[in-house]
């Protein structure tokens, strides 16, 4: 899948599958878990390795309340140094777990996704995964369904799963997976995007933007720290009826070009080259026995 995939850049690195029998064998000056269940096994390891742990999501609110959610939390509280995406996570993690954490700041790849389009656009787009619950797709057909039925006339484009086995109320462009390197084409048509995030802040609103389109996001901590307040972003609340109406202000605003313009610029050059540098930093950190 590694070598397939353009979303992943070459590593070099010997890959194991991990096994509960056996747990983590070897020597190693770090052991470094990326979701709840490898902080596990981390936590089993049975060397002096510094433990870290990559923190991506706030991943208890995967599961509702249950076995499932318990452990994942737990998972905070083995004394590990957190890495995080974004100062969200990092703030949480240190203020409900007392766990150390640093954080590095989300960032744009510009060779990938960059304002193409000076004319005015007439579409929307929306990234659907109805296998991840967070990412609320069947809240946010109810917005396109909305949506549809004040404008009609305009292109609705869903990327990101095959939709087809979906019973869709209204006419849509199904885009399915798209490889990374075909995202940036389609976000320049595209006026306005719907994005819904129920845990932290995808990656989404920021490409988009970077392709100069206006982002209309669920309004929440999580969502405004992670973007720093964007002026340029348009938080609204979790309703279908609040969102459409953000959608067809998005779409019909007189300065449409002039503000698309305006919000691919505001991310500067905020490449992904900084972020490595201050995980780098935090993970030297945590190597010489520093906070």
């Amino acid at each position: 899948m590694l070598d397939i995939t353009t979303a992943y850049p070459a590593l070099a690195a010997d890959m194991r599958m991990y096994s509960p029998d056996t747990g983590i064998e070897g020597d190693y000056h770090a052991v470094i878990a990326s979701d709840w269940a490898t902080a596990y096994a981390s936590y089993r390891y049975s060397g002096n390795a510094k433990r870290i742990y990559f923190v991506q999501d706030f991943e208890p609110v995967f599961y509702p309340a249950g076995s499932d959610y318990i452990v994942a939390e737990n998972s905070y509280r083995l004394g590990f140094h957190g890495i995080t995406v974004g100062p969200w996570l990092s703030q949480k993690l240190t203020r409900d777990f007392g766990m150390r954490a640093d954080h590095y700041d989300y960032g744009v790849n510009s060779d990938l996704y960059r304002r193409t389009n000076d004319e005015r656009r007439d579409d929307v787009i929306f990234y659907a995964r109805p296998t991840t619950g967070r990412r609320a797709t069947e809240f946010g057909l109810l917005v396109l369904e909305d949506f549809h039925r004040q404008r009609p006339e305009v292109t609705i484009h869903i990327a990101g799963w095959d939709m087809s086995s979906y019973d869709i109320p209204f006419p849509y462009v199904n885009h399915g997976p798209l490889d990374v390197r075909e995202l940036s084409s389609l976000y320049n048509r595209c006026a306005a995007a719907l994005s819904i995030s129920l845990s932290s802040a995808s990656l989404f609103p920021f490409e988009v933007m970077s392709c100069g389109v206006q982002p209309v996001i669920n309004d929440a901590d999580y969502t405004r720290v992670a973007l720093n307040n964007n002026p340029h972003v348009i938080y609204v609340p979790l309703s279908p009826k609040v969102m459409s109406r953000a959608l067809i202000s998005a779409l019909e605003r007189p300065d449409q070009v002039e503000n698309s313009r305006t919000i691919a610029a505001s991310f500067g050059d905020a490449g992904w080259n900084d972020s490595g540098v201050q995980f780098m930093e935090a993970f030297k950190r945590v190597m010489s026995g520093g906070k």
